[in-house]
């Protein structure tokens, strides 16, 4: 109110001058539509955008340094192979051959200056990597152009081309490529950041799913509301579209158990936890048998207390004799409901809840861990029992023998364990770190589990 005074009385005054002055009413009708304009043309100073960050010293740099790199990984050298292809090792080269446009003449095969080379690229500069770059000189989009000879519908082509690019940069598992095979250029930008700050909560799934974990929007074609905590900013709880990576369980599902492998505090046990209680919240409203949980907990740490006495759990088993029983158990019981089917194959009526069987680091109480002779047994006829087996452990304590996980085809590999020991686990063709298949066959995915 303070500030409102002497401005409304300055008008009110420079009102009454202008009535009283000869024309002063025409003059203020031309006036304020005038300052009208003006006052809209004026950048507002509260909506302007603070200034970038500076560019460090070194980033023009570490920019031309990381360009040349990818130009001479991307261009063949005389008599040797490149990804965009080169001559056939051993053979005369053509008199023409594509080339990677903008290349070293002495990889171009002999094209000469006059002749009309496919690879050239239709842009005058000829230049065949574009991009931009942050303030640090670390690449935020690329345009790679490559000549028409390349194969660009074979998946291992590009797949070689994505590598060497990824490698080149140095980043990680989290760039996405862009193939745009009517103009001939790969583009090159960074994925999506992955959404943080979710927690594990009710998800919004069917019933015959379970959410490992959230991955960027690309890599999905579904969306769960979720809750999330920003970390700047705990107490700002809200609720956000979130892609999930599910897995299909139940009877009908190809891969009916699943095997979580990790480094020591990545999470593993936090994720089976999150899946068990996803199960016990498969039907609602609850009913009795619905759905029961067994669950070793192998290093005692009492991360699993919070079970007991809950509905649907019928063990919660410690030590090498609890452990042992309990398999004996859950064994005895799978061939219980064989024969009440009529065999591993039989269709007769289903009288009996699903059964989850949780073995989080089982080597410990275990003397042969996951490779136990009862949990391969459980592993090959839980499914045509209603039975379902998820197994946590620690990735270096994993059987040597591979046969034991042949059954287990559902796979989580968590933290950064290395190329090598991810083989070890999802096969000969390990999948860059930070990734896992995704919803579409051949895909791979980001994941941060809840």
């Amino acid at each position: 109110m303070e500030r409102r005074g002497p401005v409304v009385a300055a008008v009110l005054v420079g009102t009454v001058l202008l009535y009283l002055m000869p024309a002063g009413t025409l003059l203020a009708g031309i006036a304020v539509p005038v300052a009208l304009v003006v006052a809209g043309l004026l950048p507002d100073p509260e909506s302007e955008e603070p200034p970038g960050p500076a560019e460090d010293p070194g980033a023009a740099a570490a920019r031309e340094r990381r360009l040349t790199m990818l130009r001479e990984a991307l261009t063949p050298w005389p008599g040797g192979t490149g990804p965009f292809g080169s001559p056939t090792a051993g053979a005369p080269e053509p008199p023409s051959v594509p080339r990677m446009a903008g290349g070293d003449g002495a990889g171009a095969g002999g094209a000469g200056p006059d002749e009309e080379d496919p690879g050239d690229p239709t842009d005058d500069d000829g230049e065949p990597v574009r991009g931009a770059f942050d303030h640090r000189g670390r690449p935020v989009a690329l345009e790679i152009r490559y000549p028409g000879c390349f194969p660009d519908w074979d998946s291992p082509a590009r797949e070689r081309v994505e590598d060497l690019v990824t490698r080149r940069l140095g980043h990680r598992g989290d760039v996405r490529f862009d193939w745009d095979g009517e103009r001939g250029v790969l583009g090159v930008r960074p994925a999506d950041p992955l959404p943080d700050g979710i927690g594990a909560q009710p998800f919004v799934t069917p019933t015959d799913t379970v959410v490992l974990g959230f991955t960027d929007p690309e890599s999905g074609d579904r969306t769960v509301p979720v809750r999330r905590v920003p970390p700047d900013d705990p107490g700002g709880e809200a609720v956000v579209a979130a892609t999930p990576l599910m897995w299909r369980t139940g009877p009908e599902s190809p891969t009916p158990h699943l095997l979580v492998v990790g480094e020591p505090r990545s999470g593993v046990s936090g994720l089976l936890r999150s899946v068990v209680l996803q199960a016990l919240r498969r039907e609602e409203p609850p009913r009795d048998g619905s759905v029961e949980v067994a669950v070793v907990d192998g290093d005692g740490g009492g991360g699993w207390e919070f079970l007991r006495g809950r509905r649907g759990i019928r063990a919660v088993e410690y030590g090498p004799v609890g452990a042992g029983a309990l398999v004996e158990w859950v064994v005895a019981e799978t061939e219980r409901r064989l024969r009440d089917r009529g065999g591993p194959h039989g269709h007769g009526e289903r009288a009996h809840p699903a059964l989850w069987v949780v073995l989080d680091r089982p080597s410990v109480p275990l003397a042969a861990g996951a490779a136990d002779p009862g949990v391969r047994a459980l592993l090959r006829r839980g499914r045509a029992a209603g039975i379902t087996v998820v197994i946590g452990e620690q990735i270096d304590h994993l059987p040597p023998d591979p046969e034991w996980a042949a059954d287990l085809r559902a796979r989580v590999v968590l933290g950064g364990p290395g190329a090598r020991a991810t083989a070890a686990v999802t096969g000969p063709s390990p999948w860059r770190p930070g990734e896992g298949l995704g919803a579409a066959p051949g895909s791979y995915t980001q994941l941060i589990h809840p």
